[in-house]
């Protein structure tokens, strides 16, 4: 700072009814980028309506309240006094020690960060099967651009984040020689199984990058989307709406075998059971008195197989449970079976837990203790208003685990278990 700035500013910073005046002035450079616009206080006092004017060319009558003056007759002033050689700039700067960053100068360094962003997803990307889907989308602004862009906006962090995660479920999904199933995959790369779901933007993206490469166009169809998916041998979610079972059978008042559901018993097949479906049926059982449940139906889907060969009940009751899926349950329960159930380590999995138990108290929970969760690696953090509704969980076991959870603030899924549940079922003789 030279000696006739660092004047200036001493003058200006001696006289408290300068304040107010260069807070304005700051805010119109910010604004405009330059000795732009009008400075205006509504409430100003006679000490700084006469500040104002024993700087401003040409002079102006301000008497309280109002203060009114053109940015650029104040800068006009300013050079007409010892201070000459001070431009109104350099006086603002040093005045608040700060750089002033103009509202173009803000666009241009946004648009070179967006670039740089954009560029770096590229490069991380160059090679791999998303690259025509990022070239595309950044060069079209198509194919899901304005969804990157709004998460980039909220966190350019986040959003470098969300793009790799794409990069690589692409990758491994059109890779595999075997289909994958989506909740697995979702889990497998970012530890949250409902990460691609395409109620989110993950998954909702995840759709336009598979289309634009595939060249299978969204049509919004859900035989389309079928088709997107298994271009890349994806396998969603498609059995969901009624509880899932395998190895569940059902009679009627009569205890005569409901021959459909037997066949699929028989078979070691997975049946569909709706609530119209046991309008008639009125006892369930099955061979070996054991029965697994499970609220997510990928994880079902991963054991289905193990649980025919093993001979043993399986059922899906898909998230909250309907009641379809309760009366199975209570059925089974009052024919004596064994039952384990396993859930999410969430607040809602183990409200439903917790509540399916206090239905019916022959139930066990099936890995869901304090040690299964440590285990795991934790995944979203969980919002204070889903988290308090861990302080209602009564069944020990769950209350030891619900514990812990609202220790870390953190969820943990069931998918992430399927080979332990899978060793369970194997054995029939769970922990």
């Amino acid at each position: 700072m030279n000696d006739e700035l660092e004047q200036c500013v001493a003058f200006f910073r001696s006289k408290p009814q300068y304040k107010r005046i260069m807070q304005c002035i700051y805010k119109n450079f910010v604004s405009y980028g330059g000795p732009s616009g009008n400075v205006i206080i509504k409430d100003a006092s006679a000490e700084e309506c006469n500040a104002a004017n024993g700087i401003i060319t040409p002079k102006r009558p301000y008497s309280p309240p109002l203060l009114k003056f053109r940015l650029s007759d104040f800068e006009r002033g300013l050079s007409n006094t010892r201070f000459g050689s001070v431009s109104l700039q350099q006086l603002t700067e040093a005045y608040f020690n700060t750089r002033i960053v103009g509202s173009k100068e803000k666009k241009l360094n946004r648009e070179q960060l967006r670039q740089s962003f954009q560029e770096n997803i590229l490069l991380k990307s160059k090679g791999s099967i998303s690259e025509k889907w990022f070239r595309e989308m950044f060069s079209s602004q198509n194919y899901g651009y304005r969804s990157v862009m709004a998460e980039y906006k909220i966190s350019p962090e986040k959003a470098e984040t969300l793009m790799l995660y794409l990069k690589d479920a692409l990758e491994i999904s059109y890779e595999s020689s075997l289909p994958v199933q989506l909740a697995v995959l979702s889990a497998r790369i970012t530890g949250n199984p409902h990460y691609f779901d395409k109620s989110n933007t993950a998954g909702r993206l995840l759709l336009q990058g598979m289309s634009c490469i595939s060249g299978i166009m969204q049509t919004g169809a859900s035989e389309t989307e079928k088709e997107i998916y298994a271009a890349f041998n994806i396998e969603p979610d498609n059995i969901s709406g009624a509880a899932a079972a395998v190895g569940v059978r059902l009679f009627d008042e009569n205890h005569k075998e409901h021959p459909g559901y037997g066949y699929f018993a028989d078979n070691g097949e997975v049946c569909l059971i709706s609530v119209s479906g046991l309008s008639k049926i009125r006892y369930a059982d099955c061979d070996r008195k054991t029965a697994y449940i499970v609220e997510n139906p990928m994880v079902f889907s991963a054991l289905s197989d193990i649980a025919a060969e093993s001979n043993v009940c399986l059922i899906c009751t898909f998230g909250q449970i309907k009641y379809s899926g309760l009366k199975l349950i209570d059925m089974l329960a009052k024919s004596g079976c064994r039952i384990f159930y396993s859930g999410d380590f969430d607040p809602e999995g183990l409200q439903i837990a917790d509540k399916l138990i206090s239905r019916n108290s022959c139930i066990i929970p099936w890995h869901m203790s304090v040690d299964d969760y440590i285990s795991l690696e934790k995944s979203d953090t969980i919002s204070e208003k889903r988290i308090k509704i861990l302080e209602s969980i009564s069944n020990p076991i769950l209350k030891k685990t619900a514990e812990a959870i609202l220790s870390s603030g953190k969820s943990a899924y069931q998918e992430l278990l399927i080979e332990n549940l899978a060793k369970d079922i194997i054995k029939i003789n769970p922990e």
